[in-house]
């Protein structure tokens, strides 16, 4: 019998599924796909995630994605609390989760795709992320938003938010760990 060797994401996905009940395994599997696509996020920006994005098919039947998802996300360790409620999912399992694997996904029906929930995203920041403490924080996740909706025009905006950053002799410790989101997200793309 052929040994099957988990990734370390995958060591982290597999309990938090088995350690919620199986009525809701799906919808926090889902509700977990979508906050990869963003990485960065605030407990009420889920909460709108789960109002934009409510439902799923499997097969022919349509079954909502219960609230509960939110509180299971964040108090598992597919996440870390990086600041006042915010949140960013750990890296392997953001990676994991945003590349869809058949293995979870496949039965899913009619998901939204990473265009829908990155626009989502982007409207989210720029609608609810306007405090002069939040002003990273809705850079970062329009930045991120952007890279996946156009990737091409991402680019030049990452290229002026560094230079912003840099610039800055007020720098928080939350604008440093974005700064360095920044940059890896700059890394992705290839810059």
């Amino acid at each position: 019998m052929a040994k099957t060797i988990l990734s370390e994401a995958q060591k982290m996905l597999l309990p938090y599924l088995e350690n919620v009940p199986p009525k809701y395994r799906d919808g926090n599997l889902l509700l977990a796909y979508y906050a990869s696509v963003v990485g960065v996020f605030t407990p009420d920006m889920l909460y709108q995630m789960l109002a934009t994005f409510p439902t799923y098919q499997l097969e022919q039947e349509s079954h909502i994605i219960h609230y509960i998802a939110v509180s299971d996300l964040l108090l598992s360790d597919l996440c870390t609390e990086v600041s006042h409620e915010l949140f960013e999912m750990d890296e392997d399992v953001r990676k994991l989760l945003k590349n869809r694997p058949a293995s979870y996904f496949e039965k899913f029906k009619a998901l939204p795709n990473k265009k829908e929930i990155a626009a989502f995203a982007y409207l989210y920041a720029n609608k609810f992320f306007n405090h002069p403490r939040r002003k990273s924080l809705k850079s970062v996740i329009t930045l991120e938003s952007l890279s996946i909706i156009d990737p091409k025009y991402t680019g030049f905006k990452i290229a002026e938010s560094l230079q912003k950053f840099s610039q800055s002799k007020d720098t928080s410790i939350e604008e440093i760990q974005l700064l360095l989101h920044i940059a890896e997200l700059e890394d992705d793309l290839g810059g």
